[in-house]
């Protein structure tokens, strides 16, 4: 049987003993054996440490040359100007809560249809807002719009905007009912309505169509906002 000496207390052992029988300390791999043995790994795991180190990191790596821009939006405003309409616009500031108000009253659009229209600003100096209230009134013996009154438009005689289903405040007045369907539009929406040449739409089943004085009020109006 072939044997090797324990390197702690130096009596023969078995070769393939890992415990000595005398010391009963475990034998391990020799330091000099370790030592070659990790220089051996170390050889064999050069070429793969030089490729990681040569490979560009997630943090050093080039930006790409692509990226998603967000451009800001850009809001077509009509020039100022004199516009021909007889419409008046009134301009308020409310002290107490620091905001000025500008809109006009009673656009008719017929058919017992009235468009009312204002934009709130923060302070005494206007600034242009994100959304335009608009405002349909209506004042007939019945009701009218209680359960069917989305606002659509057609601008230009091709292209369809859909500002969507207005909330609509009521009251009933000895033998008439007044409805005020009013919803937010947003400016940009506000712009492109009134940049149009022609504007016909519907609330519910009532379909109206602006004059031609109607958008230059409009415009004009629009001009309030800067």
């Amino acid at each position: 049987m072939e044997e090797k000496k324990c390197r702690f207390c130096a009596m023969q052992i078995p070769l393939e003993a890992k415990i000595c029988p005398y010391c009963r300390k475990t034998i391990g791999i020799s330091t000099v054996k370790k030592w070659i043995l990790g220089a051996f790994c170390l050889l064999i795991a050069l070429p793969f440490m030089g490729r990681l180190l040569m490979a560009p990191s997630k943090s050093n790596a080039l930006p790409s040359t692509t990226s998603t821009v967000t451009k800001p939006l850009t809001l077509n405003f009509p020039p100022k100007k004199e516009y021909q309409h007889k419409f008046k616009f009134k301009t308020e500031y409310e002290e107490i809560n620091n905001y000025t108000s500008v809109g006009f009253d009673d656009m008719q659009l017929g058919n017992n249809l009235k468009l009312r229209a204002h934009f709130i600003s923060s302070g005494k100096v206007i600034t242009t807002p994100e959304t335009v209230s608009v405002t349909f009134v209506s004042n007939t013996e019945n009701w009218r719009y209680l359960e069917f009154r989305p606002i659509n438009l057609l601008l230009n005689g091709t292209e369809r905007i859909s500002l969507g289903v207005p909330k609509n405040r009521t009251s009933v007045h000895s033998g008439s009912v007044l409805e005020q369907m009013n919803i937010d539009v947003p400016v940009e929406i506000f712009l492109k309505i009134v940049n149009s040449n022609s504007i016909e739409g519907s609330i519910g089943v009532t379909k109206f169509k602006f004059k031609e004085s109607q958008i230059e009020a409009l415009r004009d109006f629009a001009t309030k906002m800067i």
